[in-house]
């Protein structure tokens, strides 16, 4: 019997700037009187050298900044998560979204003939990788929708 996919997410931490890695956990505590919930990216210290205690550490994040990793690594063998974005050998570039129509995740993209790209279900993008994501490198995107146009 196969054990199911590994679920995981990344956010940015609010204090540091830096993604972490970890579960999700969200609107578990609330922030100030206006009662805005919170987000964390709980990290298990078990796999963190830094940490003396073995204790969770909850790490606040940017909401917007949160997604998932789809149980696929890119030709490189790197994690995906949904925001990064993609290119492949014919240098179609798109973004990891959840297709809720399809109830799975996609590379939308920006070309006349296809709206987005489905993944391989072997596991793996042969003829993909990560380029970046849409939180630090929007622009990838742009030039990728710009050059589709012309």
């Amino acid at each position: 019997m196969q054990a199911g996919r590994e679920i995981k997410f990344r956010g940015k931490s609010v204090e540091t700037g830096e993604w972490v890695y970890g579960m999700m956990v969200n609107n578990l505590f609330i922030k100030d009187a206006d009662r805005t919930p919170v987000n964390y990216i709980v990290i298990d210290n078990e796999d963190c050298a830094m940490f003396d205690e073995m204790e969770p550490l909850f790490i606040e994040v940017a909401p917007e900044t949160v997604g998932q990793f789809i149980g696929i690594r890119d030709k490189y063998g790197r994690q995906i998560y949904e925001g990064d974005i993609l290119v492949d050998t014919l240098g179609t570039t798109g973004e990891v979204v959840w297709m809720l129509e399809d109830c799975s995740f996609a590379a939308l993209v920006s070309h006349p003939e296809v709206e987005y790209i489905a993944f391989e279900s072997d596991g793996s993008l042969k003829n993909t990788w990560v380029i970046g994501n849409v939180f630090e490198n929007p622009e990838l995107l742009e030039v990728a929708e710009h050059a589709s146009r012309t």
